[in-house]
């Protein structure tokens, strides 16, 4: 299932990414800073147009790993790629409502990561990853909360659409 999925890899990800924000803080390059401040304009800019097809989440993940100048915090990301991908998908494909929302609240988390980043402070960026990585298994779980209830919805209306007893 989709949903379990997507729960696993956050979890695998609640373990890393914090420490790789942590370590891409003290090491980072001009270069490798750019890379995350780009994947990040990258990200604003799906927002303004809704183009909802690139893969702008997972690269700007992959930018901070990458400037941890850790090559297993990259190995870590790359094995559930597929995984964070699918989390993307999911929340493309279960609602349209609140997307522009959910999308701007994602980036002014990202923002805060790269801010702590840049500022080189190893302490705020590992504390706003594991932020941003929260509040992202909390939507996963919101998004999971939906499913059932679309899928409650759908089994109950052909069954009263079937009744002839007025109720």
């Amino acid at each position: 299932m989709q949903l379990g999925a997507t729960l696993r890899a956050l979890e695998f990800r609640r373990s890393i990414e914090p420490d790789a924000a942590y370590y891409a803080s003290l090491r980072r390059s001009p270069t490798e800073l750019r890379a995350i401040e780009t994947a990040l304009a990258n990200f604003e800019e799906t927002i303004r147009t809704g183009d909802l097809r690139r893969r702008v989440d997972y690269e700007f993940h992959l930018a901070i790993a990458a400037a941890s100048q850790n090559p297993y915090y990259v190995t870590g990301l790359t094995a559930i790629e597929y995984d964070i991908d699918l989390g993307q998908k999911l929340a493309r494909d279960l609602s349209q409502l609140g997307q522009s929302e959910r999308r701007r609240s994602i980036f002014v988390e990202h923002k805060a990561i790269f801010e702590a980043i840049e500022r080189q402070n190893p302490t705020d960026a590992k504390r706003a990853m594991e932020i941003h990585l929260e509040h992202s298994q909390l939507r996963v779980i919101s998004r999971g909360e939906e499913i059932v209830r679309r899928a409650d919805a759908g089994a109950k209306a052909p069954a009263q659409a079937g009744r002839t007893d007025g109720t």
